[in-house]
Parts: C-alpha cells; sequence; structure tokens
C-alpha cells in the first residue's frame, strides 16, 4: 500500500477476510476515499471502519456483476439488482 501513488484516490479491495481491515487502515492513512470491498472480503469491524471514516463505500457485491461483457451467473445477478434496486440477501 505504501507504494501507491499519492494521486490514487480509489481503491478496489479483494483480499481474504482477514486481510481486510489493516489494508482499509492502510488506506484511510492515505487518504483515498473511495473504496469496493468485494462480496466475501468484507467483515463487519472493516464495514464500521469504513463508515466511521465517511467513506464512499461499496460492499457486498460483485464487481463481475458491473464489468463488461456480463456473462453466467453475474448476467442473473446484475438482472437481480435492477429489478429490485439489490441483490437479494
Amino acid at each position: 500500500m505504501a507504494s501507491l501513488p499519492d494521486e490514487v484516490d480509489r481503491l478496489y479491495i479483494v483480499t481474504p477476510k482477514r486481510e481486510t481491515k489493516s489494508l482499509l487502515e492502510e488506506a484511510i492513512k492515505k487518504g483515498i476515499k473511495k473504496v469496493w470491498i468485494q462480496q466475501m472480503s468484507h467483515t463487519d469491524e472493516a464495514l464500521n471502519l469504513a463508515r466511521e471514516n465517511n467513506l464512499e463505500l461499496i460492499t457486498k457485491e460483485c464487481i463481475f456483476m458491473y464489468a463488461e461483457p456480463v456473462t453466467g451467473p453475474h448476467k442473473f445477478h446484475r438482472f437481480f439488482k435492477k429489478l429490485f434496486g439489490r441483490y437479494p440477501r
């Protein structure tokens, strides 16, 4: 994280859950305000830390629902997100 250029202002976290909070702490120290924590990488502790620091946060969603071309199960998930405004949990 220390090797990230100063102009980085967004972070996409795809880590084992045990590493997410420490990576998020480093992002906060660097001043990164926009964070996406990939589905299955989040912990309640990391989510609380993000909210306490007023980060623009996306979580509990898979980025493949948004990456083109959307195929397979991701296409199905994207359909539900559009239909219901969120992915059913």
